[in-house]
């Protein structure tokens, strides 16, 4: 039992090495991009919203239900 204490611990402590956690610099980029996207909206920059969007991303809006026209 004593061997497979030892065991866990250091696959533990293995795995710990190898995994890395976000750092301070992920941190501030997440936020940058956060920003460029919220006041881009506002504010209608186009260079801004282009920092903070992926080439592949598809923006979809949706907007007040106008009524159709009646067909005869």
């Amino acid at each position: 039992m004593k061997h497979l204490h030892l065991f866990f611990a250091l696959i533990l402590c293995s795995l710990s090495y190898c995994m890395q956690g976000q750092t301070k610099q992920d941190s501030l980029d997440i936020k940058q991009v956060a920003l460029d996207y919220i006041e881009s909206q506002h504010k209608v920059k186009p260079e801004q919203f282009e920092r903070s969007a992926h080439p592949r991303m598809v923006k979809r809006t949706f907007g007040p239900i106008k009524p159709r026209a009646k067909s005869i």
